[in-house]
């Protein structure tokens, strides 16, 4: 994690290699800090009154201070009224993006402005510092050649005397949050060659360990005992045999309103769709799904680090999805965790069957809720493109909250119903359920994917978050990297932080 620094000086003094502010659209250069060297100021009014820059959002415009060896970068924030959380995460992400460009090893900035929200300078300080550890993110582990050889050493807050300690308490906070996007988004971009389902349990296992969790596997033998067997008929033509891990958070001390919350998630290391299998321009990035299970277990290790006031337990099923003598095939009838038989009407919809299993033995520790976060249903990119997930749920009060964090991280959801009749789309004529909802099996697609998980919660509060059209983004955007996204790590956390 690049090392983060909360400091007095100033944009007269060489903090960094490269010094980054923002400017509001349509306001005078000369509103710009008192410290910034006459010349720029100069150039920039000079520029603005040519309307060849104007400080419209992202813009920017960069400066070389030859007294100092250094760049400044003024970048547009948009109009003041319109200044939010998210527009500042864009603005410092498009500094720390041209910082990397020029192959600057540090960078300095003051973006997280007073009196322009209703946040709080701590939280700006937060979401400004997790934004340029975002927009640095590089996936280049497996490169030999044309590696990023300049990295980021630091990064420089700037803050007046008596803003310090809540600038400083913004940026400590920061940093789990950011690691835990950044290991998501690693674990999402490793090949499926790499982290299967044995690797991902010990990848699981040592973050636990290192951050003093509670660890616990059940495998494959497990399952079969216990009747999971809808996890075992996914996983069980890979040579690598399905599991379920637990990774669990227990405050070290009991507070109000603490909840005992069950955070599930899906963990298919590949999906090859089995024998109703996908076609090849949807295949090459199924090393992806199990971004659900990657953030789950991300979420569970920051809970830790950042002291949240939750009991916390991360379940994640973990199977591969492949071809072989012993898949499943469409037709078999298989009986899951609690007792309901499912017909197998599509073996590429195996994310809602491992679900199934782990949300009801999840309900065994009777928690207060139940939040699943999958990559389940490509529905969901023709319901909301990239712009947030679709999420279903019982727990009313719990979805307000997360709707509100939703807005504030930009990891935006939308509500989608669950009338009565979706239920009669998903029953089976031979058996209780099927994992299809009919009669073409595209019928209210992420809705009956969400539903179907609900048949095997007694009496839960429940949430489904869907996050198949947004654990993988085909381009590049602001603070997230093209391909996986850690989507979902931050929208978590902070709900985590402000449920009661």
């Amino acid at each position: 994690m690049i090392p983060i620094t909360v400091t007095k000086e100033t944009y007269a003094e060489p903090v960094a290699a490269c010094s980054a502010v923002g400017i509001f659209e349509g306001e005078d250069a000369k509103n710009l800090p008192e410290d910034i060297p006459s010349g720029v100021i100069d150039e920039l009014k000079g520029l603005m009154q040519k309307k060849q820059f104007t400080g419209k959002l992202k813009e920017l415009r960069s400066f070389t201070l030859d007294s100092f060896h250094h760049a400044l970068v003024v970048v547009g924030l948009g109009k003041r009224q319109e200044y939010t959380l998210e527009r500042m995460r864009k603005a410092v992400a498009k500094a720390a993006i041209f910082a990397r460009s020029v192959k600057a090893p540090s960078l300095a900035f003051n973006f997280h402005l007073k009196d322009v929200d209703p946040f709080s300078l701590t939280t700006r300080a937060q979401e400004a510092t997790v934004a340029a550890l975002l927009a640095l993110y590089r996936f280049d582990k497996y490169k030999t050649e044309g590696k990023e050889r300049a990295r980021m050493k630091k990064l420089v807050l700037f803050a007046q005397a008596r803003d310090r300690p809540a600038i400083a308490e913004g940026a400590r906070t920061a940093q789990p949050i950011a690691e835990a996007v950044m290991n998501a988004r690693d674990m999402g971009n490793t090949p499926a060659n790499i982290l299967g389902p044995a690797d991902f349990e010990e990848y699981a296992r040592k973050r636990a360990k290192s951050n003093r969790l509670r660890f616990s596997v059940l495998s494959t033998r497990d399952l079969k005992r216990k009747g999971m067997d809808l996890l075992v008929a996914v996983g069980k033509a890979s040579k690598e045999g399905p599991r379920m891990i637990k990774i669990e958070y227990i405050p070290s001390r009991k507070t109000r309103g603490m909840k005992k919350i069950a955070l599930v998630g899906k963990g298919v290391t590949f999906d090859s769709g089995g024998l109703n299998i996908k076609p090849t321009q949807w295949m090459d990035y199924m090393k992806s799904d199990m971004c659900g299970g990657a953030d789950v277990v991300e979420v569970v290790v920051a809970a830790k680090r950042l002291g949240l006031p939750h009991h916390i337990t991360g379940i994640i099923p973990l199977a591969e999805n492949v071809i072989g003598g012993d898949a499943m095939r469409p037709g078999d009838v298989v009986k899951g965790y609690g007792g309901k038989t499912v017909e197998i009407m599509n073996t590429d919809a195996e994310g809602r069957l491992i679900l199934a299993d782990a949300v009801a033995w999840a309900e065994d520790a009777k928690p207060d809720l139940i939040i699943d976060i999958a990559t389940l249903t490509g529905s969901s990119i023709g319901h909301l493109g990239y712009e947030g997930s679709p999420v279903l749920g019982t727990a009313e009060k719990a979805l307000e909250v997360l709707e509100q964090a939703g807005l504030d991280t930009h990891e935006r959801i939308w509500k989608m119903p669950i009338w009565k009749e979706f239920e009669e789309l998903i029953k089976s004529d031979i058996a209780d359920l099927r994992n299809l909802s009919k009669p073409t099996g595209r019928e209210a697609g992420v809705i009956t994917g969400g539903l179907f998980m609900k048949q095997f919660i007694k009496k839960t509060p429940w949430i489904h978050i869907d996050i198949g059209n947004m654990s993988w983004f085909p381009e590049a955007r602001d603070y997230i990297p093209k391909q996986a996204s850690g989507w979902g790590v931050r929208l978590l956390i902070l709900f985590l932080e402000r449920f009661k």
